[in-house]
């Protein structure tokens, strides 16, 4: 008998001697049946003597028979008691997030310009390589797709189908949702998805290139603290903003979008946290005006450098920057600068 296996209403099988005790404690069952009137009858008995007496007829049992019918009601009671064999016990996953994925689709994302294993590859290439090893790791989770650009659209809604969203990643391309950079239509729609959805813990992951080319900056920064607003109000939830390659945002953008953000987390205190990473130190970058010195407070007594590049990412680095100034490095340079800088 396999170790899985096993009854699951285990009582039925004591109903299997309930034919006997039938059979042993009731009465047996007595038939009437019809007779055949003799013309003759009142002579055959003067002739042979004997006093008339009522009887009965006991038929002769069929013992096959009744084997038969007791096989039969030994199955009755065996598919009754709903045999069967359980499997191993599966873990299952709950839902406990939605994950959402703002993905920019315009015109700059088609530059080649993102080095991968000594070959350049387009932005939005660079873009779905990452994202496609986001989704694999999501499992239990819901996620939505949204593409932006011109206009922002809807392309999956909330779903733990993780393969579907992640073929419609793959199938989509530069230019589906226009030229130009929208930023806060994105964050608009998925607001929207948010406000439909009961899932408590929710995260908005956008992923653009840019800065937003739409005319309106005060309806984007409205947006954004909407977004902000409903992600930690009334809630214990955390918000983490990362900014990559913030070198030349914090040297060209308005005092204005500093002094939100020093406001956000002013407003939030230790809920909302910032990690940027810049090629160089904040305080070599742009001379700190009023605004920039307030958000550069919140960084100063917490950076940390990078380690040393590694050989094969050196290599990547100097290359990248060789095709940039439209340089060919000679055999053996870029050798040569590793090992004097030590990766540095």
């Amino acid at each position: 008998m396999p170790d899985n296996f096993e009854i699951a209403y285990k009582w039925v099988l004591f109903l299997i001697p309930l034919p006997f005790l039938i059979y042993l404690l009731l009465p047996a069952l007595r038939m009437k049946s019809q007779s055949i009137l003799l013309p003759t009858f009142d002579y055959a008995v003067k002739a042979t003597n004997q006093k008339p007496k009522k009887s009965a007829e006991i038929k002769k049992k069929n013992f096959i028979k009744w084997l038969g019918l007791f096989l039969v009601w030994i199955l009755l009671l065996a598919a009754l008691s709903s045999p069967q064999l359980v499997g191993k016990p599966e873990k299952k996953v709950k839902t406990s997030r939605n994950f959402l994925i703002a993905a920019d689709l315009s015109f700059s994302m088609a530059h080649r310009d993102w080095h991968k294993e000594s070959k350049t590859m387009r932005r939005w290439d660079a873009v779905k390589d990452v994202m496609h090893k986001f989704i694999a790791k999501r499992t239990g989770d819901r996620m939505g797709l949204i593409f932006f650009a011109t206009n922002a659209y809807i392309q999956a809604p909330f779903t733990p189908d993780l393969p579907v969203v992640d073929k419609m990643l793959e199938e989509a391309d530069v230019g589906m949702a226009g030229q130009m950079t929208h930023i806060g239509k994105a964050i608009n729609k998925g607001i929207e998805m948010f406000e439909k959805d009961t899932i408590k813990t929710k995260v908005m992951l956008l992923v653009t290139d840019g800065v937003d080319a739409g005319d309106d900056v005060l309806k984007v920064q409205r947006y954004f603290k909407q977004a902000v607003r409903m992600i930690l109000g009334n809630s214990n939830r955390k918000l983490v903003i990362l900014c990559d390659q913030f070198d030349e945002i914090y040297q060209e953008a308005s005092p204005r979008l500093f002094a939100n953000l020093r406001g956000l987390r002013e407003a939030y205190k230790y809920r909302i946290s910032y990690f940027i990473f810049t090629r160089d130190l904040l305080t070599n970058l742009v001379d700190l005006d009023a605004e920039r010195e307030e958000f550069y407070e919140l960084m100063a007594s917490n950076i940390m450098g990078l380690k040393p590049y590694n050989h094969i990412d050196a290599n990547l680095l100097l290359l990248r920057i060789a095709e940039r100034n439209n340089m060919d490095l000679p055999e053996g340079v870029s050798e040569m600068l590793y090992q004097l800088t030590g990766g540095h």
